[in-house]
């Protein structure tokens, strides 16, 4: 490991510290740039589009599950195929402050096609980015949906958690303001009058 590799995640480290987005968080560190949760509806992923975006106030209820705490509601679509329809949230915490850091992606269980609201709602309390999908179809336990539907049957097992991922991280790149810009590595970095740590010898 080099010392500018060193450098470079001793100053992510630090960022981490003082609760400023971080390398390591959800594996970007942008621009800075402020946007609106409204805004965010304007955002394109990998073949995904977002069809609503709306700040939550609570006392709130979402798909039956209580929310306790203000978040950023991203509604979208991925269609990787034809016949896909991976329907997925993504629920972001106000304010940079107000994150803990990480993201945490939430599946259905057996064959069942429903976002699960009661996960997100209890991530969102808990300070993470949180999303969650119907996994590519509507419905629960049963499987006569494969029936004819293989692209659909591949999104269920894979494709979905694929991109509502993507999804969530493109999302949760742009709706934070408080993101230090690390391009041009630590010569910039230093360039800029940002602190660097360094181990004593």
């Amino acid at each position: 490991m080099n010392a500018e590799w060193k450098s470079k995640r001793s100053a992510c480290k630090m960022l981490r510290v003082i609760t400023v987005l971080a390398a390591g968080a959800v594996g970007i560190c942008g621009a800075a740039h402020a946007v609106t949760c409204e805004s965010l509806i304007s955002v394109t992923s990998d073949s995904a589009t977002m069809t609503a975006a709306d700040s939550v106030t609570p006392p709130a209820t979402i798909g039956g599950a209580a929310v306790t705490v203000p978040l950023c509601r991203v509604q979208g679509t991925a269609r990787p195929t034809s016949d896909s329809e991976i329907k997925f949230e993504v629920w972001l915490p106000p304010t940079i402050a107000a994150w803990n850091g990480r993201m945490k992606q939430n599946g259905t269980g057996g064959y069942a096609g429903a976002t699960p609201y009661a996960r997100l709602a209890q991530d969102i309390g808990d300070g993470f980015v949180t999303a969650g999908s119907n996994m590519g179809h509507d419905g629960g336990e049963s499987a006569t949906w494969t029936l004819g539907h293989p692209e659909k049957v591949k999104d269920w097992g894979l494709r979905a958690h694929y991109y509502v991922a993507t999804a969530a991280k493109t999302l949760a790149n742009l709706g934070y303001t408080d993101v230090w810009n690390l391009d041009g590595g630590m010569i910039a970095w230093k360039g800029a009058g940002h602190p660097v740590l360094q181990k004593a010898p």
